[in-house]
């Protein structure tokens, strides 16, 4: 018997993403029970808006932009979503990150 080889490439991830110049974004906790905290830091004076986005398309949570600088720390409550698996997208400026955010009640 002639075995096959596998190349295996793994990933490590965490709730920290680096954005431009020491900024610094997290959801905690992940997965959650319908609420968490976004944490971010950012260096200069930046227009932040912030959609959630279920697994159809459809907006569950909206921030309209406003500005900020320095740490945020933010509540976010999904407490009447369903549990499931969602898209949190953070735009600073004109820039857009996005994470998955998994809520289990």
């Amino acid at each position: 018997m002639v075995g096959d080889t596998v190349s295996l490439s793994v990933t490590i991830t965490t709730d920290i993403e680096e954005l431009d110049n020491s900024e610094l974004f997290m959801l905690m906790p992940n997965p959650n029970s319908g609420i968490f905290q976004l944490i971010c830091e950012i260096s200069q004076s930046s227009e932040i808006s912030i959609k959630i986005i279920d697994n159809l398309g459809k907006v569950v949570y909206k921030e309209n932009p406003q500005k900020y600088s320095g740490k945020i720390t933010k509540e976010i409550n999904l407490n009447n979503c369903p549990d499931g698996v969602y898209t949190f997208q953070l735009t600073v400026d004109e820039k857009v990150y996005k994470r998955m955010v998994v809520v289990q009640k």
